[in-house]
């Protein structure tokens, strides 16, 4: 019975010491490792957030080229439905003149 008493109490302190140098090899501070990897983080995300503020940059440009082209577009109808239009009053003339 004191085999199993002290094969309980030697188990026990090998759990506590296995505890104890888990916790005491973690710290409250960031090792160099955490540090770099924190520094690479903080980059990408710079380096992301300047890309989308080009690509918005870009969107805002191509919104605006394209709405020129729709203005220009618009333009470009108008005039030739006005051309269409001469060009069909000038047969009909022509038609109405010949006769």
């Amino acid at each position: 019975m004191k085999t199993v008493t002290v094969k309980k109490a030697v188990g026990a302190l090998l759990i506590f010491g296995l505890l104890f140098s888990f916790i005491a090899g973690c710290t409250k501070y960031a090792s160099e490792e955490d540090l770099k990897q924190l520094e690479m983080q903080q980059q990408a995300a710079l380096s992301a957030e300047q890309k989308r503020d080009n690509l918005l940059k870009e969107k805002q440009e191509l919104e605006a080229q394209l709405a020129a082209k729709q203005k220009e577009l618009n333009t470009v109808q108008t005039e030739k439905k006005t051309v269409e239009k001469r060009l069909e009053e000038k047969k009909v003339k022509d038609q109405g003149g010949g006769q």
